[in-house]
């Protein structure tokens, strides 16, 4: 008897907290958006078409900015050993963890706001961690056995990155991109606070919706429409892991990683410089 009771309060709890964190918020969207009324016509405005594309847009242009920032550091951590580089993975993490607040602050202290560059490079900054950190697991641990017969065979470095170790990198640097574009599609904050209510995604349409114009039937249409296009986004992200995934030999990153030599010296430390100061810039900014 205790047996079944311990059974039954294991199942309990997970569907209690199911059903009134997540099936009750979304049954309450929906019986908003198909029982309000205006809310469907709504979605054909103008204003909403014009969220959408913004939305769509800047995350994409968000995540382009994001794979060519972080791209010089994931080489230089997954290629080199140097003093410090365990403490530059984690100053790179910093962004990523603070309060979106605190980012858009930080970008206004500098100077910057009620632009769309803002957005973009408050999103870069936010996630450069994302993906420096899920490739440089990858990259850091890739057999370079076929990248130094390549080599051997007269490849030259770019031909052997192009044709080798891109392609073996390409799931985890689409699982990362995939990632940083859902983040910066309902990206809320840092839109709100450096756009002002004059650039919206669909998360800022939403708040100004309920805030400004109680328009809740409107609002749930909306937070049915994001619902759909981060569903999409996770369905395509799987199709894409799917078609893209491939068997990877890792090895121990001691036997991957080397020292710099020559000229790769001033490379590595140019880019660890570059990195580690943009990415310390905004928040020293704010405290000062």
């Amino acid at each position: 008897m205790r047996t079944y009771l311990l059974r039954g309060l294991l199942i309990a709890v997970p569907v209690v907290f199911l059903g009134y964190f997540f099936v009750y918020p979304v049954s309450a969207i929906l019986v908003e958006a198909l029982g309000g009324e205006g809310g469907w016509e709504f979605l054909g405005s103008a204003t909403v078409r014009g969220a959408v594309w913004f939305t769509l847009w800047q995350a994409a242009v968000s995540t382009v900015l994001v794979v060519v920032a972080a791209l010089p550091l994931t080489w230089v951590l997954s290629t080199f050993r140097f003093p410090g580089r365990r403490a530059v993975l984690a100053v790179v993490t910093v962004p990523f963890v603070l309060p979106s607040v605190v980012v858009a602050s930080a970008f206004i202290a500098l100077g910057m706001r009620d632009s769309v560059l803002a957005i973009l490079l408050a999103h870069t900054f936010f996630n450069v961690s994302v993906m420096v950190r899920t490739v440089t697991t990858v990259w850091a641990r890739l057999d370079r056995t076929p990248i130094e017969a390549a080599r051997t065979l007269g490849a030259s470095p770019w031909q052997a990155f192009r044709r080798i170790t891109l392609p073996l990198l390409a799931p985890s640097i689409a699982a990362a991109s995939s990632i940083v574009f859902l983040l910066c599609f309902t990206s809320f904050g840092v839109v709100l606070i450096l756009g002002g209510l004059r650039l919206r995604t669909i998360e800022v349409e939403i708040y100004s919706r309920v805030t400004t114009f109680l328009d809740l039937p409107a609002a749930g249409a909306l937070a049915l429409l994001q619902l759909v296009g981060i569903v999409a986004i996770m369905a395509f992200y799987a199709r894409l892991q799917e078609r893209r995934s491939r068997r990877v030999h890792l090895v121990a990153e001691d036997r991957v990683l080397r020292a710099p030599r020559g000229g790769e010296r001033w490379w590595v430390g140019a880019i660890v410089t570059a990195t580690v100061g943009l990415t310390l810039l905004p928040p020293a900014v704010l405290v000062a």
